[in-house]
């Protein structure tokens, strides 16, 4: 997403109950250093539809690929862009209450994948 969209909110389960704030994440660190804003679900609601959108993607997805007879990882992409996108969208998107477009490009100089390495202090 973040290559075709641009950066904007990242929305995140905490894991397990109640609220728990990790600020000491590899994406929490990236996504500050880019100005984005972790928003935690905290809410039992919120943790609800996660947890059962995870759980139609992760059983649904595989049984599909495994039907259509993906075996590549670029016959994954192509099925997951032409297929599995398209078929989530009409199901689960909703309009949003502002049709603007919130994503900000990448600032110049921004190596993504060294912003979201895993690092450590020595």
């Amino acid at each position: 997403m973040r290559t075709r969209y641009g950066a904007g909110c990242w929305r995140s389960d905490c894991g397990g109950g109640g609220k728990e704030e990790r600020t000491d994440t590899i994406i929490a660190r990236g996504l500050g250093e880019l100005g984005v804003e972790v928003i935690l679900a905290g809410s039992p609601q919120a943790k609800g539809r996660v947890e059962r959108s995870f759980g139609t993607a992760q059983d649904r997805l595989v049984k599909e690929m495994r039907v259509a007879g993906i075996d590549t990882l670029s016959g994954a992409n192509r099925f997951l862009a032409e297929r599995w996108a398209p078929f989530w969208n009409e199901r689960f998107a909703v309009e949003p209450r502002d049709a603007a477009d919130a994503h900000r490009p990448l600032p110049p100089g921004i190596d993504l994948e060294a912003l979201f390495a895993e690092t450590e202090t020595r």
